[in-house]
């Protein structure tokens, strides 16, 4: 016998329907979902809601499909957005304010430290409120086409 049948020198006995379930899934509670869409509004992946909340995969899955849980979720991410926007309007103008007086002091440390706070916060509000940085795209041109295309640009702009 191979040794993964083996546990204690003695053979492990597999019973008929082994791993087979037995009975139906337990329907989750509206506070087990409450708890599941919160998370995931938060940004929890499911397996962190598995171990966190001692969930099975399947529950997992039944309750991020179920519509009403989806919708809720869309409503958390809502509200959070809402409310950061409204800290960086808020935090926004006071690192302004600090920035201009690190430029008064002119302090190189202390003004970079504040530029990249400033820059965070700008981040922070363009991802919260939907905002995508534009990618940029570098596009190779012929000599012919550049010169053609610019001296139509030019005509139009000199007329």
């Amino acid at each position: 016998m191979p040794p993964s049948y083996l546990r204690g020198g003695r053979p492990i006995r597999r019973s008929p329907g082994h791993g087979v379930r037995k009975k139906p899934l337990p329907v989750p509670t509206p506070a087990e979902e409450e708890t599941v869409a919160r998370l995931v509004a938060a940004g929890a992946s499911k397996a962190l809601l598995r171990r966190t909340l001692r969930l099975g995969h399947e529950t997992v899955e039944t309750i991020l499909s179920h519509p009403h849980v989806q919708e809720f979720i869309t409503q958390c991410r809502e509200a959070t957005r809402a409310i950061t926007l409204a800290g960086v309007a808020d935090v926004q103008a006071k690192a302004m304010t600090w920035l201009g007086k690190t430029v008064a002091v002119e302090d190189a440390r202390s003004f970079d430290s504040v530029s990249r706070g400033v820059l965070a916060l700008e981040k922070t509000a363009s991802s919260a409120s939907g905002e995508s940085r534009p990618s940029v795209q570098v596009a190779v041109l012929n000599a012919q086409q550049e010169s053609e295309e610019v001296r139509a640009l030019i005509r139009a702009l000199s007329s």
